[in-house]
């Protein structure tokens, strides 16, 4: 999710501040209030359910609410703070400085794991879905470590995905447990199409309460990357001559696949024609809702691959 800055951009404090005044003690506040200010966009009240449901992004208040009573989801925050707007300015030095208190967090979440009354807790799933996010930002500097990159992302998204497995589904029905799954879902949707694979989290099927398009979209996207798998399996053996598969039951199989993407396809057509519909005045039809569903679903993988 990335919000369009405001015409005062709330990085300009770090153009205009000086080295020295960076080394004060709320350069940390500065920079986590900026960063966010840019990464969460700005949700007018009442408009759940609404095509203002989006862009939202339920988990990050929490997240920072739980921050304040656990110090190493705040060193967590602190780290992807710096890496963002290390990535938004192109300076790798605040994505360094970022690296302390990310290497304080990821030992907080471990010393928790083993423990097994705080492993199931908000607050390790939280870190961890933050620790994910600094993965993502940190964009690297030398050519040719984006594979190192995406697999530290890979291992943070693929640990949130059995947390919440382990968690239970009972843990993500209501208040904070709600939230979160709904940041970690955004996770494994996008690595789901980008790999073209259906992951732990995918094949969850937990099938939780519907609040509004937001979590319809969501619902309907995490069956396609089994989709793309089959097909991808269904095609491998069509190009080899060494699997006894008949023609007429690779025909077959197509054709059950088919139906699947076709009760897929149409699905999302009466979603867009309903989020259509409930466009405010000030919102473009002109292909502007695509170009946000797009924005949302695949930031993760775009800001991954340091594009």
């Amino acid at each position: 999710m990335l919000a369009t800055a405001p015409a005062q951009s709330p990085t300009t404090f770090l153009a205009l501040t000086s080295s020295a005044s960076l080394l004060c003690t709320d350069r940390t506040l500065q920079a986590m209030e900026a960063f966010w200010t840019i990464y969460l966009p700005t949700e007018k009240q009442g408009q759940d359910g609404s095509i203002g449901g989006l862009l939202s992004a339920p988990w990050v208040p929490v997240v920072r609410e739980i921050a304040e009573a656990e110090h190493y989801v705040k060193k967590a925050l602190e780290a992807c703070a710096y890496a963002g707007l290390g990535w938004i300015k192109d300076d790798h030095s605040l994505v360094r400085y970022g690296m302390q208190p990310y290497v304080y967090a990821l030992r907080g979440v471990n010393k928790a794991l083993q423990d097994p009354r705080q492993a199931t807790s908000d607050t390790v799933l939280a870190a961890c879905r933050v620790l994910s996010l600094f993965e993502m930002l940190r964009k690297l500097p030398a050519s040719g470590r984006e594979e190192v990159q995406a697999t530290s992302w890979q291992t943070h998204a693929a640990g949130a995905y059995q947390l919440l497995r382990f968690r239970g589904r009972v843990r993500h029905t209501s208040s904070h447990g709600l939230h979160l799954y709904d940041g970690v879902r955004l996770m494994g949707v996008v690595q789901g199409l980008s790999q073209r694979q259906a992951n732990t989290f995918t094949k969850l099927c937990w099938n939780l309460p519907q609040r509004d398009l937001r979590d319809e979209l969501f619902d309907l996207m995490s069956s396609v990357p089994e989709l793309f798998e089959a097909s991808d399996q269904l095609l491998a053996e069509c190009s080899c001559h060494t699997v006894q598969v008949t023609r007429e039951l690779l025909m077959q199989r197509g054709n059950d696949l088919l139906q699947r993407y076709l009760v897929v396809a149409h699905a999302l057509t009466a979603w867009e024609s309903r989020a259509l519909s409930l466009c405010q005045p000030d919102v473009p039809q002109d292909g502007s809702l695509s170009l946000a569903a797009h924005i949302t679903l695949s930031m993760d993988a775009f800001n991954l691959f340091g594009q």
